[in-house]
């Protein structure tokens, strides 16, 4: 295995802060055609069958480096591409990009997918899946109820709405405990210090337990009850979410994006407006106050769960994909 290093000034750049040719903008862009002519020729050199690009951003350097090697280019995107989460001029880039640069689009749901309309039948949904043999079913656990949360520190996750419904939990159930797995990585420090406040100033800050990054997730999620993901804007997919489902626990998503692809409402979890503090409380109550149906929704998720997204289902159709582009 070879690693061809990104300089630091591209890899600052983030979904959000794109803009339009931001790569070829000055001081970045002698970085950027250093970058692409050194894998084109990286590519050449090894005689590469295939480059699959696996970010937004490796999707613009890869398929440019691709094409001028004449090596066929598969994109993988996990982000809805469309505003409010990229500007509108990043969208359009991207957008223009993908009728030119990649032989096939996968994309993690529908939502993701739908984003490349208009490109025919380049553009594959192949889910994100994980090893089901970390997870086992393990139903609602005794003594003191747990509500989590793990995810990245970002405002696209909704930590806050999360508290706030959190606050309105403890009012008639003070002895339920709040867990908040995850850290900021994309210079998100300032939102992670305003969840810590808020769960500082709460009525019952002591029900709240914030974990960092948490390395062992199935051990985590054997010691929740219920699992939440209260993001505001629509996400490509969820892999928290699939992972609360294949451990067996009801989980509490908003209605948007990937996560509604995932939650089947009232069957394997519930579905709640985004950024929308009021329900969610109230789906979270609903499941604590009914614990023999929470524990059916999570046996239906892991059922589902571990059907339709083993990581065995996800590689099949990457091989799949790959053999298209092979005999094209």
């Amino acid at each position: 295995m070879e690693i061809l290093p990104i300089s630091p000034s591209l890899t600052g750049i983030r979904q959000g802060a794109v803009r339009g040719w931001s790569l070829f903008r000055p001081g970045r862009a002698v970085s950027t055609i250093r970058y692409v002519m050194q894998l084109r020729n990286r590519l050449r050199q090894g005689h590469i069958a295939l480059l699959h690009a696996n970010s937004l951003r490796a999707c613009i350097l890869g398929g440019v480096a691709g094409r001028l090697a004449g090596v066929p280019v598969v994109w993988q995107i996990h982000s809805v591409v469309s505003e409010p989460m990229m500007s509108p001029a990043a969208v359009r880039l991207m957008r223009w990009l993908a009728r030119w640069l990649p032989d096939r689009i996968v994309c993690n749901s529908k939502a993701t997918a739908a984003c490349f309309s208009g490109l025919g039948d380049r553009v594959r949904i192949v889910a994100c899946g994980a090893d089901t043999s970390r997870y086992s079913g393990n139903g609602r656990r005794p003594g003191v109820s747990r509500v989590g949360m793990i995810a990245r520190f970002s405002p696209l996750k909704g930590q806050r709405v999360f508290v706030e419904a959190a606050n309105q939990i403890t009012a008639d159930r003070p002895e339920t405990e709040f867990i908040l797995a995850g850290a900021p990585l994309f210079g998100e420090d300032q939102y992670a210090d305003q969840v810590r406040q808020d769960c500082l100033t709460s009525p019952n800050p002591e029900r709240f337990q914030l974990l960092g990054f948490v390395d062992d997730v199935p051990s985590l999620l054997h010691d929740l009850d219920v699992v939440v993901q209260p993001s505001i804007y629509p996400e490509g997919f969820g892999q928290s979410v699939l992972e609360a489902m294949m451990a067996g626990k009801p989980v509490v998503a908003s209605a948007t994006g990937g996560l509604s692809e995932l939650v089947e409402d009232r069957v394997t979890g519930r579905l709640v407006p985004p950024n929308d503090a009021a329900a969610l409380h109230g789906a979270i109550d609903d499941l604590l106050a009914d614990p023999a149906a929470a524990a059916a929704m999570g046996n239906r998720a892991r059922q589902r769960a571990c059907e339709l997204y083993d990581i065995k289902v996800t590689v099949r159709s990457l091989e799949g994909v790959y053999a298209e582009v092979a005999r094209a």
